[in-house]
């Protein structure tokens, strides 16, 4: 449950919504978006879209369990999957691996995004480390 008590910006401030990513709902997680629906629903449009602009390089921000990651790098895109949650990342990169890939996933957190994503994004393009 969110309480945010009387004041919900200052509480947003800080990290408390580290404490909203149980290891519980993170299992349950999956099961709550269930991939093939959401497959069948979304289909190809996301990846017609980047495409047909040109996109080669995706920043999957909150990338949860890796849904929209592994169906990117499934399409042929360079992906990055970024989550402030280090749970959501494990499983993520739990799902990948069952799929045949090895997602690159980075722990940022939202409110320092262009911090944490620009420093790790730069030793990718200098090393040749995956993973």
């Amino acid at each position: 449950m969110q309480t945010y008590g009387k004041k919900p910006i200052a509480v947003r401030q800080t990290d408390h919504y580290q404490m909203e990513y149980v290891q519980q709902f993170v299992e349950k997680w999956d099961e709550l978006i269930d991939w093939d629906k959401r497959k069948k629903s979304i289909g190809d449009f996301f990846i017609e879209l980047l495409k047909a602009r040109g996109a080669k390089r995706i920043l999957d921000v909150a990338t949860g369990t890796g849904f929209d990651s592994i169906r990117l790098v499934e399409a042929g895109f360079d992906v990055v999957s970024a989550d402030g949650n280090p749970e959501m990342l494990a499983k993520a990169f739990e799902n990948g691996r069952r799929s045949g890939i090895i997602l690159r996933t980075v722990q940022a957190d939202w409110r320092w995004l262009n911090r944490d994503i620009h420093e790790t994004c730069s030793f990718y393009e200098k090393n040749t480390y995956a993973g």
